[in-house]
């Protein structure tokens, strides 16, 4: 039986090549800010003083106790209550980061969080449409919302078949042909809404994302 912690604050999502090629399930990137807000280029980037970064330490310091908090679960066999399980985990996910983002909206100026909001954009990829305020904007009707649910938990599975010794080029293969079937469910013109919503890429310069050993929010694992 396979046995998986069920962590707090994300769950592995797609992330832009400038944070590292990750995916829609891929265990090495976090929808966490402070995954985010760890990183030097980040930091540098939204200008962040002493005062906030010591603040944003705390908040994180009650991210990862909350985290380690988390109860563990027995992951289902049954590929119906699977699917189930990880639609309800995403969701859990994603309403624990919205509660992080506006803890850490309170640490910063209204133009670095816009930034910041930019750049987590760019990190959660194609998972980002599973935010009910993104969905909204970009007006995503019931019927996208629920084939792009349907592709994310799809691709997801996709990633877990690969198993852990999957190389690097396999996972960024899988990732890229997922991605690019979530993204087929839009229309031009939410593509164009989306593309500015992620804002101008951090200059490059190395890979802003954690090491996947990093505390941090990730898909469920076996152990």
């Amino acid at each position: 039986m396979f046995v998986f912690a069920a962590l707090a604050l994300g769950l592995a999502e797609p992330v832009s090549a400038q944070f590292g090629r990750g995916g829609f399930g891929d265990s090495s990137s976090s929808t966490s800010p402070f995954r985010l807000l760890s990183s030097e280029r980040v930091q540098g980037e939204l200008k962040l003083t002493d005062a906030q970064l010591d603040q944003i330490k705390k908040l994180e310091e009650e991210f990862e106790n909350a985290q380690q908090e988390q109860p563990r679960t027995q992951f289902p066999e049954d590929p119906e209550e699977r699917a189930k399980f990880f639609a309800d985990f995403r969701k859990r996910q994603e309403t624990r980061n919205a509660e992080a983002m506006l803890k850490v909206k309170a640490a910063l100026q209204d133009n670095q969080f816009e930034r910041l909001s930019q750049l987590r954009y760019r990190n959660l990829g194609t998972r980002a449409f599973e935010n009910d305020d993104l969905a909204t904007s970009l007006k995503l009707s019931d019927d996208q919302k629920a084939k792009i649910s349907q592709l994310i938990g799809d691709s997801s599975s996709a990633l877990m078949q690969l198993g852990r010794r999957a190389s690097r080029e396999e996972r960024e293969k899988v990732t890229t042909e997922w991605n690019d079937k979530i993204l087929a469910v839009l229309s031009n013109d939410q593509k164009t809404q989306w593309e500015a919503k992620q804002g101008a890429p951090l200059p490059e310069e190395g890979n802003t994302t954690a090491s996947p050993t990093t505390t941090g929010n990730t898909t469920p694992q076996p152990t």
